[in-house]
């Protein structure tokens, strides 16, 4: 008798801080679940990477260091991450920073396995 091969495995949390956690689902593709404060997304490995490389890149002393109710923007960036996020402040930035940064060379390397074997 054969053995059946099923594609469904997981789910695996990567990286967890207190506002969000980064799952892998592997059901025959690899997506990774997303959470931060009220923002929830599944993601592919290439969209979780642009994530990670778009909130790296973003300067942290560009933020409030509180939350204020003042609408005041700095650069076209700013606006993109305080729409996607809502209102951050420099400790949310690090704490969004450190929790992809967790799960940055674990997403990479599964990446690049399950591409080399498909």
């Amino acid at each position: 008798m054969a053995n059946k091969h099923t594609c469904t495995e997981g789910p695996y949390r990567l990286a967890q801080t207190k506002q969000g956690e980064i799952i892998l689902y592997a059901d025959c593709e690899l997506w990774y679940s997303f959470r931060f404060g009220n923002l929830f997304r599944y993601l592919t490995a290439d969209e979780f990477l642009r994530l990670h490389d778009s909130i790296m890149g973003f300067d942290w002393k560009q933020l409030p260091a509180k939350t204020s109710t003042t609408s005041t923007i700095a650069s076209a960036q700013r606006v993109l991450n305080v729409t996607l996020f809502g209102a951050m402040t420099r400790h949310d930035l690090l704490e969004l920073r450190t929790l992809l940064g967790k799960a940055a060379l674990l997403v990479t390397a599964l990446s690049r396995l399950y591409n080399h074997q498909n």
